[in-house]
């Protein structure tokens, strides 16, 4: 039986005032399968990549996008399948999905 790779996603205001976020998804073990599999649920949400992990034994993936609110992303998160935490102004994290 193998062992499901941690997952935990990470979402942040790329500038305050501003309606553009960062996605941060970081898994526990890296490999081709997991990063496909990250990579297609963020391309099925629209976020766009900006930036990955080089080498290490943990998967570290960016993206961004753009939300109408933070209603919107709210909702995004709940349907994500990964836990997502949401870095506010104040630098506090708060589970969100």
């Amino acid at each position: 039986m193998r062992k499901e790779a941690e997952v935990k996603a990470y979402v942040w205001k790329q500038y305050r005032g501003g309606d553009t976020y960062s996605l941060q998804v970081e898994s526990s073990k890296s490999g081709t399968r997991v990063t496909n599999r990250i990579n297609k649920l963020a391309e099925a949400s629209e976020w766009s990549p900006s930036g990955t992990s080089v080498g290490g034994k943990k998967l570290i993936l960016l993206y961004s996008r753009k939300f109408n609110s933070e209603t919107e992303l709210k909702k995004w998160a709940k349907q994500f399948p990964y836990e997502v935490f949401y870095e506010g102004t104040n630098g506090k994290q708060r589970r969100i999905g």
